[in-house]
């Protein structure tokens, strides 16, 4: 059974992106760039984790995606806490 309240990220901690990736609906992640997080949601329709993060460039919200049978450590190929 999945747990809507799983969350790989510490909220208001910055994460820098490892390289650029589309996340879903055309969220893009810019290699290097900085991302503060925001909030962890749950889509059970999706089956997925909804992850948000507010970049420190201009502000806009992005989500990461990641499907619930992912491993636990699936972010840090994407993403480094500062």
């Amino acid at each position: 059974m999945s747990n809507p309240k799983r969350s790989l990220f510490l909220s208001g901690q910055r994460y820098q992106a490892k390289k650029s990736f589309t996340g879903m609906f055309k969220n893009q992640f810019g290699d290097g760039k900085t991302y503060v997080f925001v909030s962890c949601k749950y889509s059970p329709y999706d089956a997925c984790y909804v992850y948000e993060f507010r970049s420190e460039d201009d502000g806009t919200l992005v989500e990461w995606w990641l499907p619930e049978d992912s491993p636990v450590n699936a972010w840090e190929e994407y993403f480094l806490a500062l």
